[in-house]
């Protein structure tokens, strides 16, 4: 007896955010209600490389029998993430770990009279899914166009704000979706000084694969850029502000967002400043200009010991000098504290996205240092209706412990 056809009637988006709901919904002409064992044969596959992920045999829905299945959890474990590296002096890096493709290819299996698998009846076109994990109301509204690199209003992957503030030393890069194999991309950066007045446009050239990428966009980064227009350095101390942009040269076209970096240095504080990944799948750079306040903590474990030792010579040995209660374990760990300067209500909404992040980095200097954990069990979402000003406090634990000689 023959296997019925398989019809698709929902899919995942063509780019999807891989750490939500990634929903498949198929039909069969099978008389599903007549087939002992009867099950849907899911196969989900790593395109390009042919690699089956993993097989599921998916009951149908015991009232349309329907085949209902979300893959994500599948999907997610080959999405990692792209760390910049501060050493770069590209243009654009691909971040290899940020996307995949996938296929999905539908079957069933079902008592004929013995169980018989029929897999790979219909196959779904190749799509893709991106390291990203939005909220409820972010997923259900998730529009993928909305990050084509293909026009003015088109974003770069990151729900920071339109202005950000750097240091000059300062090391950091903007994700964004590149669209198509499209030629003659690049990213744009205009300086100007302290007056607003234009010091110079500077480009460097966007490879053309369709990807994810990160683009230079910190000081730092920027100036090791091998430019396609323009003389290094491009930000140097006559710069008061500038701007990011992908572009597409020769044509005019405008093929991303701007984003304007106002650069500020410190004011007495030492600066912490922390790259985290992003909802997006992106890392973000925020810096911490006010105040610090750094803890050692210490965790010891002691045992009891003899205090006294045979003197060979028909008594023993006691002294001062002797543990009676050892320390044989001492390990520390550095708490740190910081202070954000004044947030505007679109910063405060920005930054839980650092507060609630997995991977966060302290950088210092081209260096970056794995954050362990922040402190911050709750995170208040201020107005300025309530407070008319407001700041960050974040407690973070630094990612590497230091030991002590063991006894």
């Amino acid at each position: 007896m023959a296997a019925g056809t398989i019809t698709i009637t929902k899919t995942p988006k063509d780019l999807a955010p891989g750490y939500n709901p990634m929903i498949y919904v198929a039909n069969t002409t099978t008389a599903v209600g007549t087939k002992t064992n009867f099950s849907f044969v899911v196969d989900v596959y790593l395109s390009g490389s042919g690699t089956k992920a993993f097989r599921y045999l998916q009951p149908p829905d015991p009232v349309t029998n329907e085949c209902i299945i979300d893959i994500h959890r599948v999907i997610e474990k080959y999405l990692t993430s792209d760390i910049y590296d501060t050493t770069n002096t590209a243009g654009s890096v691909i971040c290899s770990n940020s996307l995949i493709d996938y296929v999905v290819e539908f079957g069933e299996a079902f008592d004929d009279p013995t169980y018989t698998i029929y897999d790979g009846l219909t196959v779904d076109s190749s799509r893709d899914a991106i390291n990203a994990s939005l909220t409820k109301q972010n997923y259900l509204d998730w529009d993928f166009d909305d990050y084509k690199t293909n026009g003015l209003t088109k974003k770069f992957l990151t729900n920071s704000t339109s202005t950000l503030y750097t240091s000059i030393n300062d090391y950091g890069a903007l994700y964004f979706y590149k669209f198509a194999t499209l030629a003659g991309y690049a990213t744009e950066y205009k300086t100007y000084d302290s007056a607003g007045a234009l010091i110079g446009t500077y480009q460097a050239a966007v490879s053309n694969s369709e990807d994810i990428k990160y683009t230079p966009a910190n000081p730092a980064s920027i100036n090791l850029v091998t430019l396609s227009s323009g003389v290094q350095p491009v930000i140097d101390t006559n710069v008061a502000t500038y701007t990011v942009q992908i572009i597409q040269t020769g044509t005019g076209f405008d093929r991303s967002e701007i984003k304007t970096f106002v650069i500020r240095e410190k004011c007495g504080y030492d600066v912490y400043s922390m790259a985290f990944l992003n909802a997006l799948g992106g890392f973000d750079k925020f810096n911490f200009y006010k105040r610090s306040d750094v803890t050692k903590k210490i965790e010891r474990r002691t045992m009891k010991t003899v205090d006294f030792s045979a003197d060979g010579a028909g008594g023993v040995s006691e002294s001062m000098a002797n543990f009676q209660n050892k320390t044989f374990y001492s390990k520390t760990s550095e708490e740190v504290k910081v202070f954000s300067d004044w947030l505007t209500e679109d910063q405060v909404v920005w930054l839980e996205e650092l507060v609630t992040s997995t991977e966060v980095y302290l950088q210092n200097g081209a260096e970056l240092i794995a954050v362990g954990s922040i402190g911050n069990t709750s995170y208040e979402i201020k107005k300025k209706i309530n407070e008319k000003l407001f700041l960050l406090e974040l407690t973070f634990t630094k990612s590497n412990d230091n030991y002590r000689q063991r006894w």
